[in-house]
């Protein structure tokens, strides 16, 4: 009880000296996109880590790996995706003004 009250403390302890770097250096909102992103991967991924753990023990292999690759499938697509449309998107009007 004691060791993840203080893993706890330590968390919000970051989240607070983040948030007093960013008052002080008001980032761009380039850098402040950045720096979320970094942060929601790494919790993402340390939560699939523990859950593909407990997974492992009751299951295969190759039927944890095949459940994560489609549970993942959707976020790589919604990520995937936008940047596709907004290149046709850009093309188009490209050809628009060519043409």
């Amino acid at each position: 009880m004691l060791e993840a009250f203080l893993w706890g403390a330590l968390a919000s302890g970051t989240l607070l000296l983040g948030a007093i770097i960013a008052y002080m250096a008001n980032p761009s909102p380039k850098m402040n996109a950045i720096i979320m992103a970094i942060g929601a991967g790494l919790l993402m991924g340390s939560v699939s880590y523990d859950l593909i753990e407990e997974a492992l023990k009751l299951s295969s292999l190759l039927m944890v790996a095949t459940i994560f690759f489609w549970g993942r499938l959707p976020a790589m697509l919604s990520i995937w995706w936008p940047s596709v449309a907004n290149v046709a998107d850009m093309q188009s009007k490209r050809i628009c003004e060519v043409g």
